[in-house]
C-alpha cells in the first residue's frame, strides 16, 4: 500500500506541474519565459561489499542491487521568477538481502522571485523518505542504519543590494528528520539554522576583483536528549583570480552551549568554542574543472544523540575527453570529533576517507550511460575499529525534454 501511495503522489506531482504550466503561461502573446518539463527513468546495478560498513570480516553482508528511478522535473523561469519542482522514486532490490529492498521518495520545489532590481527573495521546501545505510556517508562521513528515515526542510532567504558595492543576505532553513526504527542509538534530529551576511567591493588587486565577506550564524540542534546552541562569525575573501581561477575563503570563530542528559540522568551544561573555516579554491579550463574543498565546523551527526566537529577536505576533478565521453574523480577526507562531554554523553572520534573515479558516455542528448567505483576505509578511533568498502556502479539514464 506504502508504494502505491508514493506512485499517486508521484501522478499527482506531474498533475500538479501541467496545473502550474497552464496558470503561469500566458495564451495567446509571446513573453520572454523559459518552461520545460523533462521526464526521466534511471536504471542501475550496484555491487556493494560491505552494506552495513562492519569491521568485522565473518560479519560482512553484501549483495547485487538493482535500481529503478522514474522521476520528473520543471522550470519555469521569467526575468524576475525562477520556479523548479522535482520528484523521483527509487525502487532498490538487494539480491542477498531482501529485508532491505525499499521505496524511496524524494521531492523538491524552489522559488525565486526579483521584488526590485535591489531586492530578491526566494524560498525552498523538501521531503525525503530514504533507508539506504550509506545515504549520507559521503556527505558526512558517517553510516547509518537501515532504519527507514522522514525527512522535511524548508527555508527562505532574501538579499539586498544596498549601493553598488555593497550587498546583504538573510536566510533561515528549518529541517527535522524522523526515524520510523527501534535502534536506541538513533535519535530523531531538528535543526534550525540562520545566517546574516555582507558582501563588499574591494576593487581589482592583482589580476581579478576581489569582494570582502563577513557572516553572522547560528544554528540550534535538538536530539532526543541533547540540545546545542552554536554562534559563529566569519570574515573572508573571494575572487575570480582569472577566467580560470578563483577562490573563496571565510575563517571565524564559534561558541556552542550545549545541554544534556548524562548515563546517570543528570542535567548538565557544556561551552566550547573553536574555529570556522570555509575555503574552496576552483580551477576551470576548456575540456576540465578542478575544486579544491577545506571546511570545518559544528555539524550534526545525522541518525546520531549529538553533533561534532567536522573537517573535511574534497578534491573534485572532470574532464571531457570527446564529445561523447567525459571523467570524473572525486576524493574526500570527513573527520567527525566530539570529546565526551562537549555536545553530549557519548564521544565522537571517526576518520572517513574515499576516492570515486567515474566514466560518463552520452549516447545522445537524452541518454547516458555512467560507470563509477567507489572505495572507502574508516577508522574508529574509541571502538579501535577499522572498515572498508568497495563499490562498483552502472546506471543508463534517459530523460527527454517536452517543451523545447
Amino acid at each position: 500500500m506504502a508504494k502505491r501511495g508514493s506512485l499517486i503522489v508521484l501522478l499527482g506531482l506531474c498533475v500538479f506541474i501541467v496545473m502550474i504550466m497552464f496558470l503561469f503561461l500566458p495564451v495567446g502573446k509571446s513573453i520572454a519565459a523559459e518552461f520545460n518539463v523533462i521526464p526521466s527513468l534511471s536504471l542501475s546495478e550496484e555491487y556493494n561489499d560491505n552494506i552495513f560498513l562492519d569491521s568485522s570480516n565473518s560479519k560482512k553482508e553484501e549483495a547485487f542491487i538493482t535500481k529503478v528511478i522514474p522521476g520528473i522535473e520543471t522550470f519555469y523561469k521569467t526575468e524576475r521568477t525562477d520556479l523548479r519542482l522535482s520528484g523521483r522514486l527509487q525502487q532498490s532490490w538487494y539480491s542477498r538481502l531482501s529485508y532491505l529492498d525499499e521505496l524511496d521518495q524524494y521531492y523538491n520545489g524552489s522559488i525565486n522571485y526579483i521584488l526590485t532590481p535591489s531586492l530578491s527573495v526566494s524560498g525552498r521546501a523538501g521531503y525525503t523518505v530514504d533507508s539506504q545505510p550509506d545515504r549520507d556517508i559521503l556527505e558526512t562521513g558517517l553510516q547509518l542504519t537501515d532504519d527507514k528515515r522522514q525527512r522535511v526542510n524548508y527555508g527562505v532567504s532574501g538579499a539586498y543590494a544596498i549601493n553598488e558595492k555593497m550587498n546583504a543576505s538573510l536566510s533561515y532553513d528549518y529541517s527535522k528528520d524522523t526515524f520510523l526504527g527501534s535502534d536506541p542509538l538513533t535519535s530523531d534530529t531538528e535543526s534550525n539554522n540562520a545566517n546574516l551576511g555582507f558582501t563588499r567591493d574591494l576593487g581589482t588587486y592583482g589580476p581579478g576583483p576581489l569582494t570582502g565577506r563577513m557572516n553572522f550564524g547560528y544554528s540550534r540542534y535538538l536530539y532526543s536528549d541533547s540540545t546545542v546552541d552554536s554562534y559563529r562569525a566569519t570574515v573572508g575573501l573571494s575572487s575570480s583570480l582569472s577566467e580560470k581561477w578563483g577562490f573563496l575563503i571565510d575563517v571565524g570563530a564559534r561558541r556552542s552551549d550545549t545541554d544534556f542528559t548524562d548515563i546517570w540522568n543528570r542535567e548538565k551544561t557544556e561551552q566550547s568554542w573553536g574555529w570556522v573555516v570555509i575555503s574552496s579554491l576552483s580551477y576551470k579550463a576548456r575540456y576540465g574543472t578542478a575544486t579544491l574543498s577545506l571546511n570545518h565546523d559544528v555539524a550534526p551527526a545525522g541518525g546520531t544523540t549529538g553533533v561534532t566537529e567536522r573537517t573535511g577536505v574534497t578534491l573534485n576533478l572532470t574532464h571531457q575527453f570527446t564529445y561523447e565521453l567525459s571523467g570524473t574523480f572525486a576524493t574526500s577526507y570527513i573527520r567527525n570529533k566530539a570529546d565526551k562531554g562537549d555536545y553530549g554523553d557519548l564521544g565522537t572520534n571517526i576518520d572517513t576517507f574515499y576516492f570515486t573515479p567515474g566514466l560518463r558516455y552520452a549516447i545522445n542528448k537524452d541518454i547516458t550511460l555512467d560507470a563509477s567505483y567507489n572505495y572507502l576505509h574508516q577508522k574508529d578511533k574509541i571502538a579501535h575499529t577499522t572498515a572498508d568498502r568497495n563499490l562498483f556502479l552502472m546506471t543508463l539514464r534517459m530523460q527527454h525534454s517536452l517543451f523545447n
